[in-house]
């Protein structure tokens, strides 16, 4: 089996200007609506901290 078998997973839908993520739990819920993230330092540093948020939560 697979270490990562129980981790969460993140989608992520990648346009020009901005990028759509969702984020799933191992069993395929969804852990939070998904959100809008923008293609500068902002937009980056919010996903990092909401992943990093998840993974220690």
């Amino acid at each position: 089996m697979s270490q990562f078998l129980n981790d969460f997973v993140v989608g992520i839908d990648v346009s020009s200007e901005f990028s759509i993520v969702a984020m799933l739990a191992p069993t395929g819920e969804l852990i939070r609506k998904p959100f809008r993230i923008d293609h500068n330092p902002a937009g980056f540093h919010k996903l990092l901290d909401i992943l990093k948020k998840k993974k220690s939560g």
